[in-house]
């Protein structure tokens, strides 16, 4: 019995001894700060809602931890394209990837906009250490659109100059999405863009991603885009007011028709209305609505286009 139980010692005794050391480094930490009015939670939100989240990641021990390698924010939309369609649950979109190596902690501030179409958004936070553990938080946001049987959409859009890689210079128009220069990094979201705003010295600048302007607006990108969508534009004789009392799809394509022949770029001024053609043949009227006289430039605009 004696031999039996030495025996049995010596064959655990490898497994004993490795219990003892140290054990494997954990994922990194990964959070959403609480304060003010932060986003952290899911909720409901209305068309066009901004909202903040900051996001705080750490290795979880200084002294033995992997450093820190990539911080991701993606986003999938469950939406209703059009009032005729039944939900479409679309493939995560890459809104944010950056490269973080070599440190211990990072913080960043997610400024987003919800689009203006009914449906769900899943917005998933990672963090990738240079071992390859990874960490996840996400939440979901809820848009309910009151006129999602509508045939057209109307919203306004506050577009920004692209000066910083957050700034919120892009817009896809059927959607009401309002995108922020890193965004338009991934294919995903390059296929949705139908203009940017591009800061120059003579007056803001409205451009498709196709137009050779788009290429002067710094922080987005444009040459090394996969896909840059022709977007149509062209200035209309409709006054803030004729542009109020549009109401109807055949109104906007009757506007767009009456426009003519249209360009890819247009600078703009207070109080104009544009007509555009997106790259899938989606009728739109612009208003205008404000300029801003502070540097960076904001443009304020009133969006009426068939979905």
């Amino acid at each position: 019995m004696r031999f039996r139980l030495v025996s049995l010692l010596l064959l655990l005794a490898p497994a004993l001894l490795g219990s003892c050391g140290a054990d494997p480094s954990p994922a990194p930490y990964l959070d959403f700060l609480s304060e003010g009015a932060l986003l952290t939670n899911t909720r409901a939100a209305t068309p066009s809602d901004t909202f903040r989240t900051r996001a705080f990641s750490e290795v979880r021990d200084a002294a033995r931890s992997p450093k820190l390698r990539r911080f991701t924010i993606g986003v999938q939309y469950s939406v209703r394209l059009n009032n005729q369609e039944a939900r479409v649950e679309e493939p995560e979109r890459l809104y944010l990837d950056t490269l973080i190596s070599g440190r211990d902690f990072f913080l960043f501030t997610n400024r987003l906009k919800a689009s203006n179409i009914s449906g769900r958004e899943t917005w998933t936070y990672a963090v990738e250490d240079a071992d390859g553990q990874t960490t996840r938080r996400s939440y979901v946001l809820t848009v309910r659109q009151p006129d999602s049987i509508r045939t057209w959409l109307s919203y306004s859009a506050r577009l920004e100059p692209s000066v910083r890689r957050t700034s919120l210079a892009a817009l896809a128009t059927p959607r009401g999405l309002v995108l922020p220069a890193h965004a338009a990094d991934a294919r995903g979201f390059q296929e949705l863009i139908d203009l940017v705003y591009v800061p120059n010295g003579t007056g803001p600048t409205l451009a498709a991603p196709g137009a050779a302007a788009a290429e002067t607006a710094p922080n987005l990108k444009v040459r090394g885009w996969a896909t840059r969508r022709n977007t149509g534009l062209q200035l209309t004789a409709l006054t803030p007011t004729g542009f109020g009392q549009i109401n109807s799809d055949v109104a906007i394509t009757a506007a767009v028709a009456a426009a003519g022949n249209r360009v890819g770029s247009l600078r703009v001024q207070k109080d104009q209305v544009l007509a555009f053609r997106t790259a899938d043949n989606k009728d739109g009227l612009l208003l205008v609505r404000d300029v801003g006289t502070t540097s960076p430039v904001a443009l304020v605009l009133d969006v009426k286009v068939i979905r």
